[in-house]
């Protein structure tokens, strides 16, 4: 495993180094870290508050979950079939499938790197606690929520391999 999380810390490391060419996306990622850091400061402050009056039916939510569930459903299932899509990067099939690492290991890494893009990916959805908030959801239901846009997005990434 010592040959996989050196891939990763190398990776990363060229990845925030790469930053020196690329400062407008420098600005971005501290733009993207900063509103997403105010909004879980958020989100704890609201939830040490008194709480609201619940005005909004769970079914609403529930109908918007399952559409945005099969909205990604179907943009990855078509992404899948027209072009396909990979576990792996060009440089981790370069360097790991010629390394003597036994393939449960490079799947492993595999997985685990998808399941952090997704993660990744999942997070904007801590904008919306003001949203939720309409529907008597707190800190818990929230995080809960963000879990399960993780696993859905990961699961229609690997669907569309």
């Amino acid at each position: 495993m010592k040959a996989l999380s050196y891939l990763f810390i190398t990776s990363l490391k060229n990845r925030i180094l790469s930053l020196k060419k690329k400062p407008a996306m420098l600005v971005l990622y501290i733009v993207i870290t900063v509103s997403v850091v105010l909004s879980i400061v958020a989100l704890v402050i609201a939830g040490a508050q008194s709480p609201q009056l619940y005005v909004a039916d769970d079914r609403i939510l529930y109908l918007i979950l399952a559409g945005v569930g099969l909205l990604y459903l179907w943009l990855y299932a078509n992404m899948g079939l027209t072009t396909g899509s990979t576990l792996f990067t060009m440089p981790d099939v370069g360097l790991m499938f010629v390394a003597p690492i036994s393939p449960k290991k490079i799947l492993i890494y595999g997985l685990l790197s998808t399941a952090g893009k997704s993660m990744l990916a999942s997070v904007f959805i801590l904008f919306q606690f003001q949203n939720l908030r309409n529907f008597g959801y707190g800190i818990k239901e929230m995080l809960l929520l963000f879990l399960v846009l993780a696993l859905m997005v990961l699961f229609c990434q690997l669907l569309s391999i």
